[in-house]
């Protein structure tokens, strides 16, 4: 068992037990309820448990989750949670370059290939029996198959989430003795921040670290754009005197800070690989001062504050032309006429994906597809990424966008529900969690 469960209290009541070690916990969980404990459970956290008839239960929650991959045949099952380990146990080395063409091509739909060949991974929200030679894969939770929300207004939709605001929150605090936040200019996490001090003790100050650009950047940004955090986490912290900002310079890291360290532990390097100079100043000025628990808004722009791009396609839809027209106005940098900017952000955004295609390609033939990334693909990698897709396996037709056509497949999916069915409410919101990287900052 490696993380954590934030309701460990209410699942030690159930169970009838002290609150017990994290470990003991999940096991008393699994022989309880089975297949269906990690529908109980809010947190973050990967498991290996061997059941009584000898197969291997594994598991890892929803939406966050430490990594777990595994090879398994009909003699030897070998798990771990990077892949060397798994080749120091005898697995060969072989890259799966189907896999890795699919990397290349933005295809996220095999969710539990692994990167080489004979591996796999668990998926978040899954439980995966192996037994000699087999593997079952039961998947508990899908974010995008969740029930619709239907709230009687948007005053309804604002006070559900500020409860479960205040429920995750509550969740993540527990425990701590020193919390400390990561805190950017922005919306999500000073919406936390502002939740952590209304939880926190009134005498209790909040630590908050704030990566910011080195002496020698040259202040270049796009329009729109800020660059740093600074001024505007200093306005938020004149708002909160509990707040104790502290702004991280980190004129030695570079963009590849670290990065073959983070590419030994993952075996490979992938297409979304990020610059990560910032989390770990971060993370290790939250470790020197003595902080026991780093809460962030990892999740805030998929759930309280999601972009919005449904709102072009529905004020058009609905007829609210002024707010349309407003928005379209207020847009950073779009020189477009305004016809332009409904035709392309309302209209091209509700037609059929093969005509919105031909439209894209007429107006911006300059704008080639994902083929041209063909001549870096194996040529047998290739085909066989294309037979996949022939046969509705997988695809490599990509748009950076999703088609999000009105305020409802928004909500459908947005992390609002309680969804008192399984009770998983922090791991929906996921506002705010405690991070576990480096392992001594929890």
């Amino acid at each position: 068992m490696h993380g954590w469960i934030d309701n460990a209290s209410d699942i030690a009541i159930e169970l009838g037990m002290q609150r017990a070690d994290v470990s003991l916990l999940y096991a008393t969980a699994v022989e309880r309820w089975g297949i269906e404990a990690d529908r109980r459970l809010i947190g973050s956290y990967c498991s290996v448990v061997e059941l009584p008839d000898g197969s291997l239960r594994l598991s890892r929650s929803p939406w966050t989750a430490p990594p777990l991959v595994y090879a398994n045949d009909s003699n030897h099952a070998v798990i771990a949670s990077v892949p060397r380990a798994l080749f120091a146990a005898g697995v060969p080395q072989r890259l799966n370059l189907p896999r890795f063409a699919d990397n290349l091509f933005f295809n996220l739909t095999l969710t539990d290939e692994g990167w080489f060949e004979g591996t796999w991974r668990v998926p978040q929200g899954a439980v995966v029996t192996l037994t000699p030679g087999r593997r079952d894969v039961h998947r508990w939770y899908d974010p995008v198959a969740v029930s619709p929300v239907r709230l009687p207004s948007d005053d309804a939709y604002l006070e559900a989430a500020e409860s479960l605001l205040g429920e995750a929150t509550s969740k993540a605090l527990s425990g701590a003795q020193r919390p400390a936040m990561a805190l950017s200019g922005g919306l999500d996490s000073p919406i936390v921040a502002a939740e952590v001090l209304r939880r926190l003790p009134p005498e209790q100050v909040l630590r908050t670290f704030t990566a910011v650009p080195a002496k020698s950047w040259d202040g270049v940004v796009a329009p729109g754009l800020y660059g740093d955090e600074q001024p505007w986490v200093e306005r938020f912290a004149a708002m909160h005197p509990r707040l104790r900002p502290t702004f991280l310079d980190r004129p030695g890291g570079g963009f590849d800070d670290r990065a073959d360290d983070m590419m030994r532990a993952m075996g490979i390097g992938t297409r979304n690989f990020c610059n990560l100079q910032f989390f770990h100043a971060v993370f290790e000025a939250a470790r020197v001062a003595g902080c026991d628990r780093l809460l962030d808004a990892e999740m805030g722009n998929d759930s309280f504050s999601n972009d919005a791009r449904w709102s072009y396609v529905e004020f058009l839809r609905t007829g609210r032309w002024r707010q349309l027209k407003r928005l379209l106005a207020a847009r950073a940098d779009d020189t477009r006429p305004m016809w332009r900017k409904v035709a392309s952000l309302s209209l091209l955004r509700v037609m059929p994906a093969a005509l919105r295609q031909a439209v894209r390609s007429l107006v911006h033939p300059e704008r080639r597809g994902f083929e041209d990334l063909w001549h870096v693909v194996a040529p047998a990698a290739a085909e066989r990424l294309a037979l996949r897709e022939r046969r509705g396996e997988g695809t490599v037709k990509f748009e950076y966008w999703r088609p999000v056509r009105s305020s409802s497949d928004t909500r459908t999916s947005a992390p609002i529900s309680k969804r008192r069915r399984s009770g998983r409410a922090l791991n929906k919101f996921t506002a705010s969690r405690a991070a576990t990287w480096p392992p001594t900052v929890r």
